[in-house]
């Protein structure tokens, strides 16, 4: 900000009616530049002068100061709101991260299911898709793993069946 521009907002300043946006920097000049800093105190002496006669109060003994509490009060309040709006993107960063996380989490079921399906959901998705059943890998497999099972078991019935004594065979049927 150029003091032409800093000496425009000093009545606004005074009056508490400058823009948001141009507060920080106005803020800013008046700390670095010592004659737009004592055309804000003069001014400010005037109006705050010409208040108090209007009221009926006593002169201020230091303008000076009160400019300077004034400038120094805006100047943390600045702070405080830019570490509000700091704290709230943080907040709000985790928050999306939080959530993404937690949907990842509860979606890993169905991801853990796209790749390795029952026979239920194989059939259902090669129904779907119009696929023969005949030529899906997984469905194979479970049917010669089922296979296999049952002729093992079959095997196993079978000699205990020979091993037994005919009267045993007998009771058990």
């Amino acid at each position: 900000m150029d003091c032409k521009e800093a000496k425009s907002l000093i009545e606004a300043y005074i009056e508490h009616k400058i823009p948001a946006g141009k507060l920080p920097q106005f803020l800013d000049h008046m700390q670095q530049c010592k004659t737009c800093l004592d055309d804000l105190q003069v001014q400010y002496a005037i109006c705050t002068a010409i208040e108090q006669l209007n009221r009926g109060e006593d002169f201020s003994d230091d303008y000076n100061s009160e400019v300077q509490r004034d400038l120094a009060k805006n100047r943390q309040q600045l702070m405080r709101h830019a570490r509000k709006i700091r704290f709230l993107r943080v907040v709000t960063l985790l928050l999306f991260v939080v959530s993404g996380f937690a949907i990842g989490l509860t979606n890993t079921k169905n991801v853990f299911r796209t790749y390795l399906p029952s026979t239920q959901e194989s059939r259902f998705s090669l129904d779907y898709y119009g696929i023969d059943r005949s030529r899906d890998p997984v469905y194979q497999a479970i049917q010669k793993y089922n296979e296999e099972v049952i002729a093992k078991l079959r095997e196993l019935e079978a000699e205990q069946n020979k091993e037994l004594p005919d009267e045993e065979r007998m009771g058990q049927e």
